[in-house]
């Protein structure tokens, strides 16, 4: 389907008193063009002088050079989304985390879908995908360039609530849901496969899928033997059961440390986190704590631990959660209203300031890097 760029919302104020007005419009892209991203967004909700000069191609074209912000994308709970249906439709919210603060990105432009419920679900190469309830659609859009474009439809039948989006290369998705799957791209369409377990927190790095999966209590002869199992499975695989089992005799060990374990991108292609509570017997978590496998060496590390007096409040918490990518983990808990950070340069743990965590659910989220030259 052809990208379409979005209609301009209602029309806002100019400052019609401002000299900024009476300037040239080549010099007006060529003062925006020494903007940051971040102060790009920013700027864009000043006024429709501003939000049309810097959506518009002449800008997008002499921008092209400015690096790409990451941020993390913050996912509406389900009861969010059941009491503020249009709220959390109409704008996806945003943490920078290098100035704690959040940014709004308007989905106005998408306009087909203005009457369903928008999540954002994913994110790759500078692009959003969005889930779009009743009908479960895909869309992939550019918030920055306000484009987008209709991926799929999935049906009524498939739920967001049990479905997870993955997204290799530019427009090739899977999407899981329980026991099976479906995999798109542009040149195979859609394909649909049934899987042999449920695949928790699966991630792809450098085209391949890799997750965690409950094999079940370890049995009496081996209690030290790990419930929790790597998987992966090359994305050009998916659909030809072309799951293998990544394991080593002396992951044994990290493999059973954690409670609640979760996958996460690490920073760039040879290593993936694992996040999850520290096991002990009484309370059953001690601390929060990120190890890193090493894909080239297929070993594994401890890179993170939570500081005590930060896990004292995460402690009576039955359900936590990490999330992010890259340099960035995030952490939530099911009636912990603080979300944790990490940063793996600094190793530094921190509060997010700004962001409340929810007191019926989990906080969720994944990381975004916003681009103006990425195209849906």
């Amino acid at each position: 389907m052809e990208t379409k760029r979005g209609s301009e919302s209602a029309p806002e104020p100019v400052f019609n008193s401002s000299p900024i007005v009476e300037l040239p419009l080549e010099l007006l892209l060529n003062i925006f063009s020494h903007l940051t991203l971040r102060e790009i967004v920013l700027c864009r909700s000043v006024c429709r002088l501003f939000r049309q000069t810097l959506t518009s191609s002449s800008f997008l074209r002499l921008a092209s050079l400015i690096p790409p912000l990451p941020l993390l994308i913050l996912r509406p709970s389900n009861h969010h989304h059941h009491h503020h249906h249009h709220h959390s439709s109409s704008i996806v919210n945003a943490f920078d985390p290098f100035h704690n603060q959040l940014l709004s990105f308007p989905l106005d432009f998408i306009t087909p879908f203005q009457s369903t419920k928008i999540t954002p679900v994913a994110s790759s190469s500078g692009l959003l995908y969005l889930w779009s309830n009743p009908h479960s659609s895909l869309i992939v859009c550019n918030p920055l360039t306000r484009r987008f474009r209709l991926l799929f439809t999935l049906g009524s039948s498939w739920s967001l609530r049990h479905a997870t989006v993955l997204v290799g290369s530019p427009g090739e998705v899977v999407v899981f849901n329980n026991l099976s799957a479906l995999y798109y791209s542009p040149k195979f369409g859609r394909l649909s496969t049934y899987l042999a377990y449920k695949y928790r927190s699966p991630i792809v790095v450098s085209k391949t899928i890799f997750a965690l999966c409950y094999t079940g209590p370890p049995p009496w002869w081996q209690p030290n033997e790990s419930p929790w199992k790597l998987f992966s499975c090359k994305l050009q695989h998916f659909c030809r059961s072309g799951w293998e089992r990544v394991d080593k005799a002396e992951w044994k060990a990290f493999l059973n440390m954690l409670e609640q374990p979760r996958l996460i991108r690490g920073r760039g292609n040879n290593e993936i986190l694992m996040a999850g509570g520290l096991r002990s017997w009484d309370p059953p978590c001690s601390t929060f704590v990120i190890l890193r496998l090493d894909l080239d060496r297929l070993e594994w590390d401890e890179v993170g631990r939570m500081p005590k007096r930060m896990f004292k409040w995460f402690e009576d918490s039955p359900k936590l959660k990490a999330f992010g990518g890259g340099d960035w983990v995030y952490v939530s808990g099911k009636s912990v209203r603080r979300v944790a950070m990490w940063n793996s340069s600094s190793s530094d743990w921190r509060w997010l300031h700004g962001v409340d965590g929810q007191r019926k659910s989990v906080r969720k989220g994944f990381v975004f890097h916003a681009s103006l030259t990425a195209v849906p």
